[in-house]
């Protein structure tokens, strides 16, 4: 088993992936005529850091509301056929540390480019569920949604238009 907290590569190769997806979800906000703004990349000297970016880590600022991006390496093109009963939307101690919270989760699909999300205000119906990451080789606790709370992007488009600062 790899100690993920010693595999640099693997963490900046992440963190760089992460990233440049976000980039489709800021390009579509801003279509629809909302305020976006994406923080410059900040990159940790190691792995090992990484828990003491959690809390200030922002993907996205939509209308003045933070918005978490999640790619994945998974087919889907609707919420009604993401390939998960139960996507999972953070990592417990990642999601706790969080302040503020993200209004949203948006996941986007690697392989056909869809977005769709999660809202934060139904994280009291989130569950913790305990998995092994394949990617990262670790045994980790993630807040899981059910598939039916996830929605298309109009849902949260017309919700951040709503809600602007």
């Amino acid at each position: 088993m790899t100690d993920w907290f010693k595999n640099d590569a693997l963490f900046f190769a992440q963190l760089k992936a992460g990233y440049d997806w976000q980039l489709l979800p800021a390009i579509f906000f801003r279509c629809c005529g909302l305020l976006v703004e994406m923080p410059k990349l900040t990159v940790r000297d190691n792995v090992a850091d990484a828990p003491a970016w959690t809390d200030s880590d922002t993907d996205l600022v939509v209308n003045g509301k933070v918005i978490e991006v999640k790619s994945r390496g998974e087919r889907f093109t609707h919420p009604n056929d993401f390939p998960y009963d139960e996507p999972f939307v953070d990592t417990v101690s990642g999601y706790d540390a969080k302040n503020p919270k993200p209004v949203a989760y948006v996941f986007v699909s690697q392989i056909t480019g869809c977005m769709v999300c999660v809202s934060s205000s139904s994280s009291k119906r989130f569950r913790v569920l305990a998995k092994h990451d394949r990617v990262r080789d670790i045994d980790e606790r993630f807040y899981v949604c059910d598939r039916s709370m996830l929605r298309t992007m109009n849902k949260l488009v017309v919700h951040l238009k709503l809600v602007r600062e």
